[in-house]
Formats: C-alpha cells, sequence, structure tokens
C-alpha cells in the first residue's frame, strides 16, 4: 500500500463520519451525542469493527493488539479469507 491510499482512505473515512454525526447509529451503548459517534458508525458500516453479538459496542473498553490489527486489515481490504490464505502460504 502507498502512502497516497491510505491518505484517501483517512480522508474518505472523516468525511463519512462527519455525515453521521449526531444520527443514531446501530449500537445500543452509544448514543446520538456520543463525541464519537459518527466515527464508529461509519466505521461499523464499513466494516472495520464490530460490536457483541447483544447489539453493544463498548466505547470506553480497551481494544485488544489482534482487534487493532484486525480493524487495519480491513481498511486496506483484507477479509479473513484473504488472511487466512496469507498465513497458510
Amino acid at each position: 500500500m502507498r502512502r497516497t491510499k491510505i491518505s484517501i482512505v483517512v480522508l474518505t473515512f472523516e468525511d463519512m463520519a462527519k455525515g453521521l454525526s449526531k444520527k443514531t447509529g446501530p449500537y445500543l451503548d452509544v448514543s446520538a451525542e456520543h463525541w464519537a459517534n459518527g466515527y464508529i458508525y461509519a466505521a461499523s458500516l464499513k466494516g472495520y469493527i464490530k460490536g457483541n453479538a447483544d447489539g453493544y459496542f463498548q466505547p470506553d473498553m480497551g481494544i485488544t493488539h489482534a482487534e487493532v490489527i484486525t480493524a487495519l486489515l480491513r481498511t486496506i481490504g483484507y477479509n479473513y479469507f484473504a488472511i487466512s490464505e496469507m498465513i497458510i502460504c
């Protein structure tokens, strides 16, 4: 990946997040007034992050290294199957 692509991804994501700010997202524990609501909603819509199966995101909970790496890989287009193939090969 080149620096130009990550720049485009980040800025596009930022614009999307601003557009979703103050809108009710998919998580029961992230209100429309939460300071990061737009970013959480945008990242969720893009599939970069996921909440719990019970509908909660837990925005103030810590994040593991594995979750960070998974989110970063998703932002550059990798999915579970692509990552699995890289590990097997």
